[in-house]
């Protein structure tokens, strides 16, 4: 290890293979010589090091792997995840050893063919905000044995007003923890986690998940190909990989199709209608495709956060009777920005959605209650979502999870709810309460 750690040393900024590289925060000890960081940053190695030996190890983040070429002093395999491709270069060229192995990858969308016995995550989950650092913390342990540690890394201050000033300082963080924070949300994943001198957590004992339902996501998609991307990197985001996305282009004219047939993952279903049917078409048609019992609603221009998926299969799993599920959601700007709080809340006992529009976004059912309507009414050109809501609570109680599960982006226009003040949406709305309140007799 002694050797390693000078080696590691010698590597500054100036190396050959570095020139033109935009390295960001990606960190290197012999930069901080002169604060004392360095030993900090060898030091978090070490430390791992003591529980690498002879085991297959994932360096998350790993930046310029120079902690995953520390951890390969003792280990069986290192894998050195990062997306940076000029930083996979470097490790491919400078660490050049057999047993690690560099991946080039969004960390969310990290694919290992095994899993591993320890993942180390060094001073990286301050460059995400508090959901996705949440969700990735989550995702990761999926690629962890049972038995098996993560050693994570970062500033743990002892209160919320030092973190914000710690994380205003610094453009590339975007959530830094407190201790108790960290606590809290290490306690939900893994049985025991202990801190090493306020900056390090080891936690092992992974909490096992109990085996879960699968969700069908349903996608209507007609020309979103300015979209689509980021509605489906919202799904290989979940924290939670039990879903299924099904997609139903309805005869797009711009390049979604050639987007989508890019994605080889096995959860993306893809099909293609032979004639343009409208929104309400697709979602129809979407629901007898769909294999799963429960579904949901994502706009192909919209996306999720990244424990949707979880919070909602958590919800049915709790409360068996629950057929319809909704959630509290953000309405975004044109770049999915900006966030503010949607409509969505909970149903007044006694009133329903004919007194108050109360559903919204993310909307999801059992099918089996779903086929006890007429379901999506593809003569519905507008305000699609409230015939079904109107539909579904007549057959159901519906249930509200006062989270936020999900990103609207409001790009002017909008054929689930319709756009306020456009004439179509109201001609079509009045309609869809005439027919509700004639099939409840009111």
């Amino acid at each position: 290890m002694k050797t390693r750690i000078e080696k590691v040393m010698q590597l500054t900024n100036l190396h050959p293979l570095l020139k033109g590289v935009e390295c960001e925060e990606r960190g290197l000890p012999s930069q901080h010589t002169s604060n004392g960081w360095d030993k900090q940053m060898i030091g978090r190695y070490v430390y791992a090091s003591k529980f690498t030996k002879g085991k297959v190890v994932l360096d998350a983040c790993c930046g310029l792997g120079w902690g995953a070429y520390m951890l390969a002093s003792n280990a069986k395999r290192v894998y050195a995840a990062e997306q940076n491709p000029d930083c996979v270069k470097f490790i491919e060229t400078h660490w050049n050893e057999p047993i690690i192995v560099p991946l080039c990858t969004n960390i969310f969308k990290l694919n290992l063919e095994e899993k591993v016995d320890v993942i180390t995550l060094m001073e990286a989950i301050e460059h995400f905000d508090m959901e996705d650092g949440i969700g990735l913390l989550t995702k990761l342990c999926d690629y962890l044995k049972d038995d098996g540690k993560i050693i994570l890394s970062s500033s743990f201050v002892k209160n919320r007003e030092k973190a914000d000033r710690l994380c205003a300082k610094n453009p590339f963080h975007k959530y830094i923890y407190t201790k108790k924070e960290m606590k809290t949300i290490l306690s939900n994943i893994f049985e025991d986690s202990i801190i090493k001198d306020n900056k390090i957590f080891c936690c092992s004992n992974k909490i096992v998940k109990v085996k879960q339902e699968k969700i069908s996501i349903l996608i209507a998609n007609y020309n979103n190909e300015n979209y689509i991307d980021i509605c489906l990197d919202s799904l290989f985001a979940q924290t939670n990989d039990n879903w299924e996305a099904y997609i139903l282009d309805d005869c797009s004219t711009d390049s979604s199709l050639e987007i989508l047939s890019k994605h080889k993952d096995s959860r993306i279903k893809v099909f293609y209608s032979d004639e343009n049917t409208g929104y309400s078409g697709t979602l129809k048609k979407l629901v007898e495709l769909s294999k799963n019992d429960i579904v949901g609603i994502l706009d192909p221009d919209d996306a999720l956060y990244p424990n949707a998926v979880d919070v909602i299969l958590k919800y049915y799993s709790n409360n068996p009777e629950a057929s319809f599920v909704y959630s509290k959601y953000h309405k975004c700007n044109a770049n999915l920005l900006k966030p503010r709080r949607g409509f969505s809340k909970v149903m007044i006992d006694g009133q329903t959605n004919l007194d108050r529009w109360c559903v919204s976004h993310f909307k999801t059912f059992r099918k089996d209650m779903y086929f006890k309507t007429d379901g999506f009414d593809p003569s519905v050109k507008s305000a699609v979502d409230k015939d079904l809501i109107l539909k579904m609570e007549e057959v159901t109680e519906l249930h509200f999870i006062d989270k936020v599960l999900y990103k609207w982006r409001n790009t002017g226009k909008s054929l689930s709810t319709g756009t306020a003040g456009d004439a179509r949406c109201k001609i079509s709305l009045d309609a869809i309460v005439k027919n509700a309140k004639e099939r409840r007799y009111v």
